[in-house]
């Protein structure tokens, strides 16, 4: 399993549309086996990317899974119609949401 989740400061961002990086996490036989961070776009510049599209990203580098806090329904619509699978309403530090996550804890 390959889990994402947009961050700010080490911690879940609150609204998913804001995203504009993501910490990526694949889970193996129940174990972390290592993060990166995904930029999707630049801080400082007015770049904004479509739901659809931000989907397809987080695709192409084989997430499956999504945990985030707020999400709006084009964004949610966007990640379950690329099969991915959305944990919402999730607040704190990534690294915990997953570790949550891993041993069942999130539903």
């Amino acid at each position: 399993m390959k889990v994402a989740v947009p961050f700010d400061n080490d911690n879940i961002l609150h609204k998913f549309g804001m995203a504009t990086a993501f910490e990526i996490y694949e889970v193996e036989q129940g174990k972390l086996k290592e993060g990166s961070t995904l930029k999707v776009a630049d801080p400082n510049s007015q770049e904004k990317h479509s739901h659809a599209g931000l989907a397809e990203k987080l695709k192409a580098v084989g997430v499956d899974t999504v945990i985030c806090d707020g999400i709006g329904t084009g964004a949610l619509n966007a990640l379950q119609g690329a099969g991915l699978k959305v944990y919402r309403g999730v607040s704190g530090r990534p690294i915990d949401a997953v570790s949550a996550l891993m041993i069942g804890l999130l539903g």
